[in-house]
């Protein structure tokens, strides 16, 4: 015998474990991108300061952590 969960229709289960942590994936994947930005900068002699201007003009968003 089926169970009322087993027939309901996919959408309205809720979403698998790892789609309900997308935004913070996303973020963590913003944040290893702008690291990789500011190493990059600096390895072409920008200074901490001049790598986060850039990232500002680049538009990267919220840099109160950088």
């Amino acid at each position: 015998m089926c169970t009322d969960a087993e027939l309901a229709p996919t959408a309205a289960r809720p979403p698998p474990r790892a789609l309900r942590h997308e935004p913070r994936r996303a973020r963590a994947d913003e944040a290893v991108r702008i690291v990789a930005f500011i190493k990059r900068a600096q390895e072409l002699g920008f200074t901490l300061r001049e790598a986060k201007q850039l990232l500002k003009l680049r538009g990267a968003g919220p840099l109160s952590a950088v």
